[in-house]
């Protein structure tokens, strides 16, 4: 698996790794409206692109503020070629992924 050198030397709260067609992203920390730059800027990450499903692991991920749930929704909607499947996600957060219609584009197990 390669790893995304910008996230591990930034410490974003987003590590995106590789593995053939599916591209895994893990999500650690907050995400608030002070990280959506850096979190938009993560997800045009050409291996989004090319990959045929999307994994998303917020089991680390304490909070997520509206503004960057709706930046995540954006990527989906604007790159994701296949399946998104989220998990591990808090109540908390997994509601806030539920408010912005995230359950409408991505397989969401908490």
């Amino acid at each position: 698996m390669a790893t995304d050198a910008y996230s591990a030397a930034t410490h974003a709260p987003v590590m995106i790794t590789a593995d053939g067609g599916c591209t895994q992203l893990v999500f650690t920390g907050r995400l608030g409206a002070a990280d959506v730059l850096r979190l938009e800027q993560a997800l045009d990450d050409r291996r989004l692109a090319q990959a045929h499903t999307w994994l998303w692991d917020m089991a680390g991920l304490i909070h997520i503020d509206l503004i960057c749930a709706y930046a995540l929704l954006r990527a989906i909607r604007r790159t994701a070629t296949g399946p998104v499947r989220i998990r591990g996600a808090r109540r908390p957060v997994e509601r806030t992924l539920r408010h912005t219609g995230m359950g409408a584009v991505a397989d969401i197990h908490g």
